[in-house]
């Protein structure tokens, strides 16, 4: 069959992975930036501290694999991950651009051990502390991320449309039991409205058109030139 190559190599991202980078981006700098008004209000900076990672599917294996009753940075941790995209077929057209809405994860994970109320009876309990953490960070990158600084998510101007979050939905990450620990999940589904683009046709240079003069039975002459565009 005949087949007609493309001319140049594919060396781009596409939007919807720069999309999820710039998410990760902005929930990083954001949490450090609220750890420092925090310290500004003289208030506990870890409660606004989060861990933010990037397509990670047990990023809370941290604490599992760790000396749980050790650590201290049982801060709420953030996986930001790319879920599904669907491409309308009335927006776009099928030889440049398609409209593309992305939907990301945005998981938050927190961590719980059980522990004596001081100077009081009974406990706290582990899964109530590690659901109230997940809560905790879910609620910080749904504050961020749809914080007005970030509607189009300081990507240059036309990156994206709509940013939108679809819905809240609480998990039980599957790791063996423990009657130390909890660890409670919480995602955030963001819907953003972006543009793809694809490779199109690059044609040669043109340099030179020739043409002929001819002339007619009757006389007239066709007069044909030559264009140099070189």
């Amino acid at each position: 069959m005949a087949y007609s190559p493309l001319p140049a190599l594919i060396d781009k991202v596409d939007t919807f992975e720069l999309v999820r980078d710039q998410l990760g981006a902005i929930l990083a700098l954001e949490q450090a930036n609220q750890q420092a008004l925090a310290i500004a209000a003289a208030k506990d900076p870890l409660l606004w501290a989060l861990d933010v990672y990037l397509e990670r599917s047990r990023p809370w294996e941290k604490w599992t694999n760790a000396d749980l009753e050790a650590a201290t940075n049982t801060y709420p941790i953030i996986s930001v991950w790319f879920d599904r995209g669907s491409f309308p077929r009335d927006k776009g057209n099928p030889v440049e651009r398609q409209t593309h809405t992305p939907v990301y994860n945005i998981d938050a994970y927190g961590y719980g051990i059980t522990v004596g109320n001081v100077g009081a009876p009974g406990f706290t309990p582990a899964d109530k502390t590690a659901a109230l953490e997940a809560q905790r960070g879910i609620r910080l990158a749904r504050n961020i991320l749809m914080a007005s600084p970030n509607t189009y998510l300081q990507l240059p101007k036309g990156t994206i449309g709509l940013r939108w979050p679809d819905n809240i939905t609480m998990f039980q990450p599957q790791i063996d039991d423990n009657a130390a620990f909890k660890i409670v999940g919480a995602r955030l589904a963001l819907e953003v409205t972006c543009n793809e683009f694809s490779p199109q046709y690059e044609g040669e240079t043109l340099e030179l058109i020739t043409n002929e003069v001819t002339r007619q039975e009757d006389g007239r002459l066709l007069v044909n030139a030559n264009y140099d565009y070189s």
